[in-house]
């Protein structure tokens, strides 16, 4: 890898690392906005069960159903 380029992104990083402890203390100075309550609807609660467990879950089966199927036909 030709120097200029190690340079260069060694000055990314760099540069990245500044911008985000920039941002980590500006993040720290703003006050917090005053919280509001929230409706069990609104926080999505039967979300991450619904989707993120069942949907994978049934893709799961049915890939591991049709691999089962194709080596018992070969």
């Amino acid at each position: 890898m030709p120097p200029a380029l190690k340079t260069c992104a060694l000055l990314l990083a760099i540069t990245g690392t500044l911008i985000a402890l920039e941002l980590a203390t500006i993040a720290n100075k703003e006050p917090l906005p005053p919280s509001a309550p929230q409706n069990f609807s609104a926080l999505l609660g039967f979300f991450p069960l619904i989707i993120h467990r069942q949907a994978p879950r049934l893709a799961l089966f049915l890939s591991q159903d049709a691999a089962n199927q194709s080596l018992d036909l070969a």
